[in-house]
């Protein structure tokens, strides 16, 4: 490997005046005399190299990671040239964005389509819990930047709720508005660019991630075309003149920011709070209606099943315990449901798990069982005799994924009401 990553922040820095916009000549790279079929060797030219006679394999693979590494480099330089940052929690000016601390509601005020990749900062909560913090839409979004028209407002939730890592919950935001590898409008929080220059500097030294973000896809295209999508890279703007569309925008944003009347922050919390909670309950209607139309597909038999194939249960009437002989983990909650033989009324006993029980259910795995017990022997769990034992699952990442047919009526209509209730009291 030839090129040093000393120089990628050089290259990165080029053109960086304070936070001011500054609309310059274009900051090329000096394209070398010499032609290598390393790509890493030639990553800084942003001049395509001449050829006198037909490129060869290696040549076009050349080519293609130099254009990719091109588009990367000039990414962060070409946000703080065109001021299209902020700090943690500052909102772009083409957003409006109320935030419960959990879930967000996000318009885009601006006049252009935007994508979107929404996390709250994990940055004090230590490595790897990005999928933890993300923010995402029905539509997506998930570390992937979602299409929003200008006008469109979405509601968008955690992610994941695993109750085995910290809580993101009230964490600042962290905004990044486009992506490196497409054209479109740009606006990173400073914390995104910097997580995003630490790994454009790891491109040196680490080949899987060198392979996985520069280099082409060996065995799935083929020349011609690997050509015609460098040369699309090649035509996509950098430097000077995406910096003065980027400003421009900005600066159309800025000027055409509705105005709003104040409203008291203890209302605007209430709001938040109040969407937040509307939001959280769809996203579980979903949940439940996905799982119940995935069981009505199933055969007769397996539309019955009180548990899951997965777990094996052992049922003492007022204790229970669930193994799982497989790797993964999931999160069980277990209720004895019975019925007044006098008046017909149905009965719920909630069991208590024991050791390691979350908000999403008491954590089962091959080398842990969960067990329960009854958690009093008054009221509904006086008479256990003639119960059945009623199981709703959540998988690892605390989603639905298995519920008794009786428990799963029952979390539908008990949703529904609770959702009627939310949308009431706006």
């Amino acid at each position: 490997m030839k090129w040093a990553i000393p120089g990628l922040a050089v290259v990165l820095l080029i053109g960086i005046s304070g936070c001011g916009r500054h609309k310059s000549a274009d900051q090329g790279y000096e394209p070398r005399g010499t032609y290598s079929t390393d790509p890493r060797d030639i990553a800084h030219n942003s001049v395509p190299t001449k050829y006198t006679g037909p490129k060869t394999h290696d040549q076009i693979y050349a080519d293609y990671a130099t254009a990719r590494m091109r588009l990367r480099l000039s990414w962060a330089n070409d946000l703080r040239a065109a001021a299209a940052h902020g700090s943690e929690g500052v909102v772009p000016p083409m957003l409006e964005v109320i935030d419960s601390g959990q879930g967000v509601q996000l318009t885009n005020i601006g006049n252009q389509s935007l994508c979107l990749d929404l996390r709250r900062s994990y940055a004090k909560l230590g490595q790897s819990l990005d999928y933890q913090c993300a923010l995402w839409a029905v539509n997506g979004g998930l570390h992937n930047c979602v299409e929003y028209a200008p006008g469109e407002k979405k509601f968008l939730r955690m992610s994941s709720a695993r109750p085995d890592l910290p809580d993101c919950s009230g964490q600042p935001l962290e905004f990044r508005i486009g992506t490196w590898e497409k054209k479109g409008p740009g606006w990173w929080s400073d914390a995104a660019i910097e997580e995003f220059e630490r790994e454009t500097a790891r491109l040196e030294t680490d080949n899987t991630l060198y392979a996985s973000m520069i280099a082409v896809p060996t065995d799935f295209w083929k020349d011609d075309f690997i050509d015609a999508v460098t040369t699309s890279m090649n035509e996509m703007p950098v430097g000077a003149k995406r910096v003065a569309m980027w400003g421009d925008w900005i600066d159309a944003a800025e000027a055409t920011l509705p105005m709003h009347p104040h409203v008291a922050p203890e209302e605007r919390a209430a709001q938040a709070a109040q969407l937040n909670q509307v939001g959280e309950v769809e996203a579980q209607l979903r949940a439940i209606k996905g799982l119940r139309l995935t069981v009505s597909q199933q055969r007769q038999s397996d539309r019955d099943k009180q548990f899951p194939d997965y777990l094996r249960v052992e049922d003492h009437l007022d204790s229970a315990i669930v193994y799982h002989d497989l790797g993964a983990v999931f999160y069980v909650n277990l209720t004895r449901v019975g019925r007044d033989p006098q008046t017909g009324q149905e009965s719920l006993c909630a069991m208590r798990g024991l050791g390691r029980g979350t908000s999403a259910g008491t954590w089962v795995s091959k080398n842990q069982p969960a067990q329960f017990s009854i958690s009093s022997r008054s009221g509904a769990c006086a008479n256990l005799e003639n119960t059945r034992l009623e199981m709703v699952v959540n998988d690892f990442d605390a989603r639905l994924t298995f519920a008794s047919p009786s428990a799963l009526e029952r979390m539908q209509a008990q949703t529904e009401a609770k959702l009627q209730s939310l949308q009431a009291s706006r």
